[in-house]
């Protein structure tokens, strides 16, 4: 498969499935820190998301992971490589890449030293969310290569059939 074709469905593929674990894991922690008033947790939840800091990791979060994914992609339809090591390999690199802006972030804010217990949950939450989402992306790759590459011989088998002609008449 041509590295362009393989990359554009890595970056797309990994893209989707981090975009769907984050809103599922938004959603688990929504309805983790509400106290039984939802109406209200919601507007405070959504005014934390607004935080610039966590814009800003989402932003890289996203950007991360649409170029590790193209890598992925090229590394999985052009190299051949095992598609289960690769988004291992990828979903640890966009973990600590994660890690390194949370814990900087957690340090200039001075949350490190109060509230150990819940980064260290928070990190470990989405360290599975990212792990969970690489490895259904890169299974989804490596199904996407094969059915183009079956669509492809397909195409090229079709020069043995034989043709059907359509006469027109005026």
């Amino acid at each position: 498969m041509e590295s362009k074709a393989a990359k554009q469905i890595g970056g797309q593929s990994v893209f989707v499935a981090i975009l769907f674990a984050v809103i599922v894991l938004e959603i688990f922690w929504l309805m983790m820190g509400t106290g039984g008033d939802l109406a209200n947790d919601l507007i405070f939840f959504i005014a934390a998301q607004a935080n610039i800091f966590v814009v800003t990791f989402f932003i890289l979060l996203f950007s991360v992971t649409y170029f590790l994914g193209r890598y992925a992609g090229r590394d999985i339809l052009t190299f051949n490589k095992n598609h289960i090591w690769i988004g291992i390999k990828y979903a640890l690199l966009t973990s600590v890449i994660n890690w390194i802006y949370l814990l900087i972030i957690y340090q200039v804010n001075n949350i490190l030293a109060h509230a150990w217990n819940a980064v260290l949950e928070a990190l470990l939450t989405l360290t599975i969310a990212v792990f969970m989402a690489w490895m259904f992306a890169a299974r989804r790759i490596r199904l996407k290569g094969i059915k183009d590459q079956g669509i492809k011989d397909q195409v090229e088998n079709l020069g043995d059939c034989p043709k059907i002609v359509f006469l027109q008449s005026n």
